[in-house]
């Protein structure tokens, strides 16, 4: 059955991914993705960016290194690792790319940042690792759009939690993202699969998970 995984010393949080969680203790996510404490992690969630509060990573203690230089220079130091970067895809009804859109994008609180959707629908953005919130204005007149994002929120697609988000995002779930599967998420499900000529069972199965990565684009 799904649900949380790995068995380090680190709980994940609601809103964590594994480029917060290093950014914040000092290291860069490929380090911690690629131990062999977090093989299991790593094996079952696939993607660093989508984790699931309550699984468990091995953070390891810091290891200080020791660089001399003289007193009267400047002396530059890389933090690798920094930004990330966030990507959102834009599209219509009909799961099609909106391009050439303009938006404008605020990262927790911060400046404005305003561009255009490109040929595939997308906006990318850096961002720093532990950033928490968006708000995304997108389009113009009638076919504004406005969301307030929750970044790193979304949990993995064999969860029932993470099928109806991204059911929801994609217009086929009304429901609340409760992590319960009922009626409304099992209809919405068999639409979405009937859309893309896939079995319609209803049911969460390992086709539908890969054709909503591809759709959802995680």
């Amino acid at each position: 059955m799904p649900g949380p995984v790995g068995d380090g010393n680190y709980e994940v949080q609601p809103g964590d991914c594994l480029s917060s969680i290093a950014f914040e203790h000092g290291f860069r996510w490929q380090t911690l993705w690629n131990l062999p404490e977090n093989g299991e992690l790593k094996r079952v969630r696939k993607s660093p960016h989508i984790l699931l509060p309550g699984d468990r990573v091995f953070i390891p203690d810091i290891r200080t290194k020791d660089q001399s230089g003289s007193t009267d220079q400047n002396h530059p130091f890389v933090v690798k690792g920094v930004p990330e970067l966030l990507q959102i895809a834009i599209t219509d009804d009909e799961d099609q790319p909106q391009t050439n859109w303009p938006y404008t994008l605020v990262i927790d609180d911060g400046k404005e940042i305003k561009g255009i959707t490109d040929g595939s629908g997308m906006i990318k953005h850096a961002i720093l690792p532990n950033a928490r919130r968006a708000f995304l204005r997108v389009g113009e007149g009638v076919n504004l759009r406005a969301y307030d994002l929750q970044i790193g929120h979304l949990d993995p697609v064999d969860e029932t939690s993470g099928l109806q988000a991204r059911l929801l995002d994609l217009g086929y779930y009304y429901g609340d993202v409760n992590g319960e599967f009922n009626v409304q998420t099992r209809s919405a499900l068999s639409r979405f699969q009937a859309k893309y000529d896939l079995s319609v069972s209803g049911e969460n199965d390992d086709a539908t998970q890969n054709k909503l990565r591809e759709v959802f684009r995680c």
